[in-house]
């Protein structure tokens, strides 16, 4: 890891920033490393603004992280109660940058990303721009076969509803997420939340470009069982149950 930052170069003191990326971490040193091997050419450029916000990991984390925050002056680490939304919005509060990319830590970003947002986001320093959107995803390639299956759901799921979750890291215009009140403050189906506020101004822009996530959850849990307990959380968020008993929910099953 250290080996890597040291190629991978300081950066240099900057004071605005393309987009910033948010990233909330919790005991996660066994990704970590491939995260920071993936993006280390955006890392090493600097004109992003990577906030990464511990949830008071137990791990190496910390450790993993202060080797980035020496080596990248467009990095920093902040300290946050467990939990995504929490995580996020201290983030959210520490970004500078007009646009904000919501990039979980198994997540990885297209290798010509920033060409992307060149293209689809012209005028990303021009605040009248209130747009939102997220990429379609999938899995990692040795991943189970029917993972594939579940990604192409997901990504036509979205596409047909307009809303995004948290794998297919979803980016937004500082100023439309103020219009919609900032990041909703619960402990889960946030996404989901944030992407029906978000829409209720403007479509998403449903890029076809793929970030990779990684397939552990479902490997731990079961495809199937997990699809199911999906589904069912979704449902019941429908018809009005609290983040709090979906929570409860996902935690037992």
């Amino acid at each position: 890891m250290s080996d890597l930052l040291k190629k991978a170069g300081t950066g240099s003191a900057q004071t605005t920033y393309q987009v910033s990326v948010v990233v909330p971490i919790y005991n996660e040193a066994v990704v970590l490393p491939r995260f920071f091997s993936h993006h280390a050419k955006l890392l090493q450029q600097g004109v992003w603004q990577w906030i990464f916000v511990d949830g008071g990991s137990t791990d190496q984390s910390r450790e993993l992280m202060q080797h980035a925050t020496s080596s990248f002056a467009n990095v920093c680490m902040l300290e946050s109660q467990k939990g995504r939304s929490a995580q996020q919005s201290l983030g959210l509060a520490k970004a500078i940058a007009p646009y904000v990319v919501f990039l979980h830590v198994d997540t990885l970003l297209p290798a010509n990303v920033e060409a992307i947002f060149a293209r689809e986001l012209r005028g990303v320093n021009n605040n009248d721009q209130k747009c939102w959107g997220r990429f379609n995803v999938k899995f990692e390639e040795d991943c189970a076969p029917m993972m594939h299956v579940v990604a192409w759901f997901m990504n036509q799921r979205s596409r047909l509803t307009g809303i995004a979750t948290g794998d297919q890291a979803i980016f937004v215009n500082k100023l439309l997420l103020q219009a919609v009140g900032g990041l909703p403050n619960q402990a889960l189906m946030e996404d989901v939340e944030l992407s029906k506020r978000l829409k209720r101004h403007v479509p998403p822009v449903c890029l076809a470009e793929k970030v990779e996530t990684s397939s552990r959850r479902w490997q731990k849990n079961g495809v199937w069982r997990t699809i199911l307990l999906m589904w069912r959380l979704r449902y019941r968020y429908f018809v009005g149950d609290s983040p709090q008993k979906l929570t409860a929910l996902y935690n037992r099953d």
